[in-house]
């Protein structure tokens, strides 16, 4: 074959890369639709704002370049047109080689080939930033190819290129989080690491303006120099891609308290064969989604700026071809709430598909278009006489003017945030909606009542027609007796019906609707409840029909305060409370799963730590508080947590921080062992979580906050001995043997002083710990009786339950079942009580949507139905009842399978079925003494117990029990 049939036969491959190269440019211009999918590049931003500066100072500037320039195929052009113009001239560069040596130049075009795969990958994905080695590694290729007498350095260009592919392949990612993301518009400051990137594109702009020097310069060549010049610059401006592609935070040009906004923008889909449409959202404080008038979410949950979430939708079924217009509205406290930090407002979201194997993706930038409170007035916070810090249910009140008013869109502005976001993808499921209308309605005192009966969260909508000027206002209540807790103003302006849906949540059982001026206008009240998808996974049920209404008023009061995190109180101050979360998750256990929440909220806590070891124990939240005594229930709530799910990467994870917690609170201890808290707010705040000193009643005593810390302290070290027994030996010793010290110590602060002049929750706390042998506890726990002591929050009593339980004393549980929550119940609660003397009759002081009250929903399961987990997830487990009924029965769906138990007492019989799905050793504990024995059955089969700690004890490896004790 001749050299000229040889030189054509290579014509052909660069020929058909040519002719993919204007598919490709076609399909760039014409087949993908270019309205809304890219960003202004720094280059045609600048271009933009200096029209706008020119227009606005000058009557004769041209304003409709001003709408060319914005628009999006525009931006798309000088983007995409150096990357097709480069193909190109890679291409023609070819066609005109006149190389003899065939085989280097075969292996020319295969590497070439391989860069300009790469290249075509990377557009499609929309990873422009990534193009900035091409041009380089380009241009070396045919600088150096023009270089015929220099062959070994071709051969070693040919290495050169080769590998320069390779390591982008591999260390692109690094490279790029490194520097691209400090790589920013063309006036700021570039930092050390920056230097590598605009090195390679000076070196670029060098190569290519090389032939300049060379005296045969030719026309060509200029042009070449020109459209590279070009290209370094386009390269430029891209923008790094990130976990929100080329996404920006977003907001108004002013930031403001109390602010509403509404962005909108268009997206446009070219055809209906649109895959993986979905939408990547959150927002500083709230944002609602529309997407054709079609709601499709809100969020996020309480965020910090340490840990923001954002959500993800689905958005196939809300697409249609063609237009599709996105409306998202924003809120921002922008001051500090009792729920959430002061962060200033911001919007970021993306929203993508794939079509034809592209993904096209829509980011929020300076093209959004905003405009401001788009129907919302401002609320007077300081004439309302609020404060701050009660801005503590949402959105504290909202009023909503229907007048119209002249709406005028902005372009936004990227807003103010940390140069580090750490941006974390929703870890719990979406909250669940239901629309639940009031069960009564009527007038009352001229105002029109709604009630549904029960307590409830989520958002009211109220529709109502005007005959003309009026206003709606909408009060919310707990019940009959409380006082109002949030209120709402709907303004109209001129006949017609009008509908509106509050922007923040609401929690209430009663809703009272009044208007001005008073006149009978037709109001009509849609609540649509919201809480957290949690599943049934446990149930209680005995013969007393007031335990099992003790059960379901924290069932019911727990299912609305799992939101998006455990809340304290749904109504009040929302907050997440380590110790209520603490106490919601042991309920959850037994009820509504809480097990995606408890871990959310753990590492929520563990990122809140300082640098003395503390925690902030309710977070997040503008308080800032290191509550002592919640600080040392990490430590239990962690150690609960892993024994009811077994998962040992957040035990892993989380006991470093445990640890700290601990150490934290050793400073504070005096040399003879008591945890001495020295400073007045936490010891106010001790006493609140313990005592709750401002409510004590007549005859009553603050607690002892320095020796209830030193129990919970104990009780740490105690904790940490176990959970590091099969992870790291020393440690375990070592927590062991501090321990050890503790309980010496404490044996002596208590005996040096009268068990009688103690106070009550002292006494529970050091019991609640079990580090005393068992002769030294009953001396404690018969001076406990002896006080006979009234705890008022349902918090503390799941401690003294706990301690009663460790006695077998079921007459004191039942007693305290009747008298505390029995009595609540006969009172009226619909929802459990944050705090409740019976003593006393007047009202409790605090909120009545409290779900640390909740505790028996925890307790009667787990104590008296008797599940327990023996070891971590269920692997063996404790059924133990007490026995305070005559029958119960009850169930727990653990990881493992399903466990249920069914129990039952009569005059002479014990009768016990186990079903234990999860298998493997079930350790049988019975409350009774050998002398109450007769004989036992265990699967029709007479056993031999064992006794101990007043309990019959057996062990059992099958996973169907039955067993029968004959009592005298």
């Amino acid at each position: 074959m001749t050299r000229i049939k040889q030189r054509k036969l290579l014509r052909l491959p660069i020929l058909a890369i040519l002719a993919f190269d204007v598919l490709l440019i076609l399909l760039i211009y014409f087949a993908i639709p270019t309205d809304v999918y890219y960003q202004h590049s720094a280059i045609s931003k600048k271009l933009l704002e200096l029209a706008l500066i020119l227009n606005s100072k000058f009557t004769s500037f041209p304003s409709f370049l001003i709408p060319y320039l914005q628009n999006q195929s525009y931006i798309a052009t000088i983007k995409y047109l150096p990357n097709t113009l480069l193909f190109a001239l890679w291409a023609l560069t070819f066609l005109h080689f006149k190389k003899k040596n065939d085989v280097s130049t075969g292996l020319f075009l295969a590497s070439s080939l391989l860069i300009y795969i790469e290249t075509f990958v990377n557009l499609k994905q929309h990873k422009l930033q990534s193009l900035i080695y091409t041009p380089v590694i380009l241009t070396i290729m045919i600088l150096w190819k023009r270089n015929y007498k220099v062959n070994n350095l071709y051969y070693f260009s040919i290495l050169v290129v080769v590998g320069l592919w390779l390591g982008r392949a591999i260390w692109s990612a690094p490279l790029e989080n490194i520097i691209f993301n400090k790589l920013q518009l063309f006036f700021i400051p570039i930092s050390f690491f920056d230097y590598l990137p605009v090195f390679l594109l000076i070196l670029s702009l060098l190569m290519l303006t090389y032939p300049l020097l060379r005296p045969e310069f030719k026309l060509k060549t200029a042009i070449f120099v020109l459209v590279g010049i070009f290209f370094v610059f386009c390269i430029l401006s891209v923008k790094t891609t990130s976990q929100f592609g080329e996404s920006r935070w977003i907001w108004a040009d002013i930031q403001t308290n109390d602010q509403y906004l509404k962005f909108k923008k268009n997206l446009y889909v070219p055809g209906k064969f649109a895959k993986q449409a979905k939408a990547t959202i959150t927002a500083k404080s709230r944002y609602r989604l529309f997407l054709n008038g079609q709601f499709v979410g809100e969020g996020p949950g309480p965020i910090d700026e340490k840990r923001l979430y954002f959500d993800e939708y689905d958005l196939s079924s809300f697409l249609r071809e063609g237009k599709n217009q996105i409306e998202i509205f924003a809120y921002s406290y922008n001051h500090e709430t009792h729920f959430q930090k002061q962060i200033p407002g911001g919007v970021l979201a993306e929203f993508s598909y794939e079509i034809a194997g592209l993904k096209l993706a829509l980011s929020t930038n300076r093209t959004w278009l905003v405009t401001g409170q788009t129907g919302w007035q401002k609320v007077d916070l300081e004439s309302a006489k609020v404060k701050h810090h009660e801005i503590n249910s949402g959105l504290y009140r909202e009023i909503y003017d229907f007048t119209p008013q002249a709406v005028k869109f902005k372009n936004a502005k990227e807003a103010l945030v940390e140069k580090k976001q750490n941006l974390y993808a929703r870890e719990i499921l979406p909250l669940s909606y239901s629309e639940i209308s009031p069960k009564l309605v009527f007038k009352k005192d001229g105002a029109l009542w709604f009630d549904f009966e029960k307590v409830v969260a989520g958002f009211p909508q109220f529709t109502f027609k005007a005959s003309g000027s009026t206003t709606i206002t909408a009060q919310y209540f707990e019940d009959w007796e409380s006082s109002m807790v949030q209120k709402d103003k709907i303004i109209t302006d001129r006949a017609g019906e009008f509908t509106y849906k509050t922007f923040g949540r609401r929690g209430m059982r009663l809703i009272k609707v009044t208007t001005e001026p008073d006149a009978d206008v037709d109001t009509s009240v849609k609540f649509f409840a919201v809480s957290y998808p949690a599943g049934k996974v446990g149930d209680f049920k005995s013969s007393d029909e007031l335990l099992n209404k003790t059960y379901r008023l924290g069932e019911d009061t727990l299912k609305y305060a799992m939101q998006n995190q455990f809340e304290d109180s749904f109504v009040h101050e929302r907050s997440q409370y380590l110790g209520d979360a603490y106490v919601e998750m042991l309920m959850g256990f037994y009820s509504l799963d809480s097990r995606d929440l408890a871990k959310k909220a753990l590492y929520e806590y563990a990122s809140s730590q300082k640098p003395t070891g503390l925690i902030e124990t309710v977070f997040p939240s503008s308080l800032n508080q290191t509550i002592l005594s919640y600080n040392l229930l990490f430590v239990s709530f962690l150690k609960d947590y892993y024994l009811y799910t077994n998962d040992e990467e957040a035990l892993n994870q989380l006991l470093p921080t445990a640890e700290k917690i601990v150490a934290a609170v050793s400073k504070l201890q005096e040399p003879f062992g008591l945890i001495n808290q020295d400073r007045p707010t936490d010891l106010e705040l001790g006493q609140v979580l313990t005592g709750w000193t401002n409510h004590l009643s007549p005859g009553d005593v603050p607690s002892d906050t320095n020796l209830i810390l030193t129990a919970f302290y104990t009780k740490n070290l105690a904790d940490l001995e176990e959970l590091y027994k099969e992870r790291d030996v020393q440690k375990s010793e070592k927590f062991g043997k501090l321990k050890e010290e503790q309980v010496q110590k404490n044996r002596e602060l208590l005996s040096g002083k009268n068990l009688a002049e103690l106070e009550p929750h002292a006494l529970v706390a050091f019991l609640w710990s079990n580090t005393f042998d068992a002769e030294f506890s009953k001396i404690i726990y018969d001076s406990l009786r002896v006080k006979n002591p009234t705890f008022i929050t349902g918090y503390f009593n799941l401690f003294y339950l706990m301690v009663m339980q460790q006695f077998g004393d079921a007459v004191q549980v039942k007693n305290l079942m009747n008298n505390y929550w029995g009595e609540m119940l006969r009172r009226g609660a619909v929802s459990t009580w944050e705090t409740f003397d019976p003593r006393i009759s007047s009202r409790p002081q605090g909120s009545l949507t409290h779900a640390w009250a909740g505790t028996p929903t925890y307790f009667l399961p787990a104590y008296v139905g008797g599940i327990r987990p023996a070891s971590p997830g269920f692997k063996s487990t404790t059924i133990e009842p007490m026995i305070i009924t005559d029958k119960t029965s009850t169930s727990i769906k653990a990881s493992c399978g399903e466990i249920s138990v069914d129990w039952e007492k009569s005059a002479k019989t014990f009768t016990l079925n186990v079903q234990n799905g999860c298998g493997g050793k079930t350790f049988v504990r019975l409350p009774f003494l050998p002398w109450e024995v007769v004989d036992i059955q265990l699967n029709n089969n007479y056993v031999v117990p064992t006794f101990s700690d007043n309990k019959l004890n057996l062990e059992v490896s099958e996973t169907d029990i039955q067993t029968k004790v004959e009592l005298r």
